[in-house]
């Protein structure tokens, strides 16, 4: 505490300005937060918004004790410095955050989209350049101060620890909830003999390398190509499931023989052919199930059949005009859907269900999803636990969304404030409505009960971007790591039930699989991220699932 050596006289005028602007008491040694201009999209004017955003932010974020707030005219002209590039590069927000002075820095935007709004904010910490994100929405513009306390009590929660958020949620002009502990919940695990721990990668995970046990363990490089997506089905007949690998140009058929790989069979695209996904699916009912493989040939769908032929395996049906998944529908058991797609616009808005008649793939009428999902997008299954099957989906911002079923239409019921997903399967299209000229081709959203509470756990990979910018690029180009969790509903949100190690690389897909016929285990695709591109070569990894 600082002691003032001033006149008797000085005291109680100090006093009251402390009392009239608590923000003036604050101590330089606490935390010093600059908030950067935020961003405004919308069709129409709302300068006089931002201003009043900004006042939100920084009152509420202010009123902290330990937080001192860099002066916005500092912050601004520091902004102005960078008039050609985007200020959310994080070297520019490292050098902006150096030249104030500050421990955090706080960067977003809102839109306003008619009557929707939204608040998307990043916390960048100066110590270690990490970054957090925060994000609120609502509906009309008086949602706003509501959104601006809910992102301020998150900000100072991260900034300046819990106890410090809910002062300012008392401060608020409404009483919002506290903000929760989103941290790893990991599931508890039996005491078991010390031998038996040694092959647990950390004593609290219950997913367990297979180490002492026959059969395929541990970690196997498959080459140099990085392979996006992987299957796993008895394609012949003979009792043993094959290891269908995916990469851009090739198919690769394998055997796992032991603790060895083998190839079968390699099948190789055109020039001017892309492949984008694989699905196992048995669509002509004959007790096998095939491949079913989605390519893009120039600027429009060219998918095959994979089966066995000729002594190996071979395309028996190629000129599918879909890009097609297997899922389990509620009801109906599992099924091929489709959906159109071009390079000039991205997917079709709808999803169709496919049959296989006559040697050709026909489509068989209209499956019902939300608007804006898309096919890689989303599994159907009760992750609330309230028996009616919920949409659950990875938006194009890495989010989760769940959506339930309302008369004849779908309303979102819940979205993640966290991120998961992350992939480097992306195709480049001329135009998408919302201004990217990109999409995400997802994998990696799974659902079972593996503990047998009766309830499903949402089974979703998490990979932490890298490379120069990190998350806050818009299109990540590399992965630093990546890891597996089990999320279950709490009635409220995901918790974190169990998690793998943090895998260095790039998770781009994972089975939960009896590949042997035994017990069910976690196969996991890894790419080995090159340091510009992201694309290096890939291993697989097998864990075997010990829950209890």
């Amino acid at each position: 505490m600082r002691i003032l050596k001033k006149s008797r006289g000085f005291i109680p005028f100090l006093l009251v300005l402390l009392m009239l602007f608590p923000s003036l008491g604050t101590s330089e040694a606490g935390v010093k937060v600059a908030i950067l201009p935020f961003r405004i999209y919308s069709e129409k004017d709302l300068g006089y918004l931002k201003r009043a955003v900004m006042d939100m932010l920084t009152s509420r974020i202010g009123s902290a004790g330990d937080i001192t707030i860099v002066r916005s005219d500092l912050a601004a002209n520091a902004v102005k410095k960078y008039p050609d590039l985007e200020f959310t590069e994080k070297e520019v927000l490292e050098d902006i955050g150096k030249e104030l002075g500050a421990d955090y820095v706080l960067f977003g935007s809102f839109t306003v989209f008619e009557e929707e709004v939204s608040l998307d904010a990043k916390l960048v910490n100066m110590k270690d350049a990490s970054v957090k994100p925060f994000y609120a929405e609502g509906k009309g513009l008086g949602a706003l101060v509501k959104m601006a306390e809910d992102i301020s009590a998150k900000v100072v929660s991260s900034a300046g620890g819990i106890a410090a958020a809910e002062k300012v949620l008392e401060k608020g002009g409404k009483v919002l909830d506290a903000p929760s502990y989103t941290g790893k919940f990991a599931a508890k695990e039996k005491e078991r003999p010390a031998a038996e721990k040694e092959g647990l990668e950390e004593e609290e995970i219950v997913i367990k390398k297979k180490k002492e046990e026959g059969g395929f363990r541990g970690k196997k490089k498959l080459g140099d190509d990085l392979f996006e997506g992987m299957e796993m089905a008895d394609l012949d007949g003979d009792g043993k499931k094959e290891l269908v690998l995916l990469s851009e140009k090739e198919i690769v058929i394998a055997r796992i023989k032991g603790d060895d790989i083998e190839k079968i069979s390699v099948i190789k695209g055109g020039g001017d052919v892309r492949n984008v996904s694989l699905s196992s699916y048995d669509g002509n009912n004959d007790g096998r199930p095939e491949i079913y493989v989605s390519r893009l040939k120039g600027a429009s769908p060219d998918g095959c059949v994979l089966e066995p032929g000729n002594g190996g395996f071979v395309y028996s049906l190629c000129g599918i005009p879909f890009f097609m998944k297997a899922v389990n529908v509620p009801g109906t058991g599992m099924a091929l859907l489709g959906q159109e797609f071009r390079t000039e616009w991205g997917f079709n808005k709808r999803v169709s269900f496919l049959k296989r008649e006559s040697g050709m793939i026909q489509d068989a009428g209209d499956f019902d999803i939300p608007a804006g999902v898309n096919l890689y997008d989303f599994e159907v299954f009760d992750i609330t636990g309230d028996g009616r099957d919920d949409v659950v989906s990875l938006d194009d911002r890495n989010r989760v969304r769940i959506y339930e079923k309302t008369g004849d239409g779908w309303e979102e019921k819940w979205r993640s404030p966290e991120t998961y997903g992350g992939t480097l399967n992306i195709i480049d299209i001329e135009k998408e409505k919302g201004g990217k000229n990109f999409v995400m081709i997802n994998a990696g959203l799974l659902y079972f009960d593996l503990d047998h509470d009766g309830k499903n756990e949402l089974i979703i990979k998490k990979n932490i971007p890298g490379g120069m910018f990190g998350g806050m690029s818009e299109r990540v180009r590399a992965f630093k790591s990546g890891s597996i969790m089990g999320l279950d509903w709490d009635g409220a949100a995901f918790s974190e039930k169990w998690k793998t190690k943090d895998l260095s690389g790039y998770v781009a897909d994972f089975l939960i699989e009896d590949a042997d016929g035994g017990d069910k285990e976690i196969f996991i695709l890894v790419g080995e991220s090159g340091l510009f591109s992201g694309k290096g070569g890939s291993y697989l990894l097998s864990y075997k699932i010990i829950i209890e």
